[in-house]
């Protein structure tokens, strides 16, 4: 049996730029979700949850820089943020073209 403590170590850059890009586009689908039902015609529902995700992460990013001492503001996470959300998009919309939801 080989002794773990020495397998070789490797970190992955900018891993948490995935994590925010997973997190977007599941926050902007779920939101979707919730809303379309509430608000009327899904491409205002779809700019609404878009718009909301992307404000959320950049008030956070901001309060991650003013409010802290430990975090900081990253501008690649917002930008991570906002692929992730428009990902959730157009993922939303070809889902909804393919069972022709909207037209």
């Amino acid at each position: 049996m080989s002794d773990p403590r020495i397998l070789p170590k490797f970190q992955i850059q900018n891993v948490d730029k995935g994590v925010h890009f997973v997190f977007h586009f599941v926050f902007t689908v779920l939101w979707y979700l919730y809303l379309r039902h509430s608000q009327k015609g899904a491409l205002k529902t779809l700019s609404n949850t878009f718009l909301l995700s992307i404000f959320y992460g950049i008030v956070i990013e901001i309060c991650q820089g003013t409010l802290t001492t430990t975090r900081s503001a990253d501008a690649m996470d917002v930008i991570a943020n906002s692929i992730g959300a428009l990902s959730a998009v157009f993922a939303i919309v070809l889902v909804q073209k393919a069972y022709k939801l909207i037209q």
